[in-house]
């Protein structure tokens, strides 16, 4: 497992002391405004996207995701560390995934989140701090993000992946709708969100079942989920942690694929994982 994509609660300390890192804090704002890391910026993941225009899964353009990060005090060359709790651990993965594709020279996850910063009693302070604006220069890794026609290759059996759908069963399955139309994308593998939140926070049984669960699996790797979010925790999980080679994040998601009245849809029986593997897949 690669260390070198979380700080340790007492090196951050040590760090803050020094004056040269940038926290950014992804909890609801109450809970950030109530008592957050000294000097950390809050950041409000959907402004990353098109929730403006009704495409809350869509990323906005590149020129406008800078914009958005510069403004609220981030540049390339920042060392960024990411503060969460269990709640926003996925909007966490979703700010480093975004990041990454941006070219971010360093960005680490704040190890056991805002939990164990608290428990030890490292200092809070109240209130917001006003970010001071910079300009964000982005260098694109194009090669960690999936598109909706990567997707539709997979579907449509001219390239060989395997998708991974990172939502509840009763989306799986099409029993509620969290997106235009119902349902999963045909031949996509159910995997339970729990099991890359309890990963991330280290749990070496939920590391170990992600594992056996792919073991039988050497194709490159594409996530989704509703909206991107719970799909950047495997993402992360399996490109960062475990180190999984050719791991795709497809951030429009279900979202976006269910738009499209051509594109299949499974729903029901359909999309039912075979008995002898719910256990291990459900949600």
């Amino acid at each position: 497992m690669s260390n070198n994509i979380f700080l340790e609660a007492e090196d951050l300390l040590k760090e803050l002391k020094k004056g040269k890192i940038t926290v950014v804090d992804v909890r609801s704002f109450w809970k950030y405004a109530k008592g957050h890391i000294p000097k950390a910026l809050w950041f409000y993941i959907i402004d990353l996207t098109q929730q403006e225009k009704g495409i809350p899964s869509k990323p906005k353009e590149v020129e406008e995701l800078a914009k958005v990060l510069g403004k609220n005090g981030i540049s390339r060359e920042d060392r960024i560390v990411i503060a969460y709790d269990k709640i926003s651990a996925a909007a966490a993965t979703y700010l480093f995934w975004y990041l990454e594709y941006l070219g971010q020279e360093e960005v680490k996850l704040l190890k056991g989140g805002m939990e164990v910063w608290e428990f030890k009693g490292y200092p809070l302070e109240q209130g917001i701090v006003k970010a001071v604006q910079k300009e964000y220069k982005p260098n694109l890794r194009k090669e960690i993000r999936a598109s909706l026609e990567d997707v539709l290759r997979v579907v449509e059996n001219k390239e060989e992946a395997l998708l991974i759908d990172i939502r509840t069963l009763d989306e799986f399955l099409g029993k509620i709708k969290t997106t235009p139309k119902p349902g999963k994308i045909p031949g996509a593998l159910l995997m339970d969100p729990e099991l890359f939140l309890n990963a991330l926070y280290g749990d070496e049984k939920a590391l170990n079942e992600i594992v056996k669960i792919l073991q039988s699996s050497n194709k490159r790797v594409i996530s989704y989920c509703s909206t991107g979010e719970r799909a950047s925790l495997a993402w992360f999980v399996l490109n960062k942690m475990l180190r999984y080679g050719n791991v795709k994040l497809y951030p429009e998601s279900f979202y976006e694929y269910s738009i499209y009245e051509g594109n299949k849809i499974e729903t029901g029986l359909n999309a039912e994982p075979k008995k002898k593997d719910k256990k291990e897949y459900c949600g």
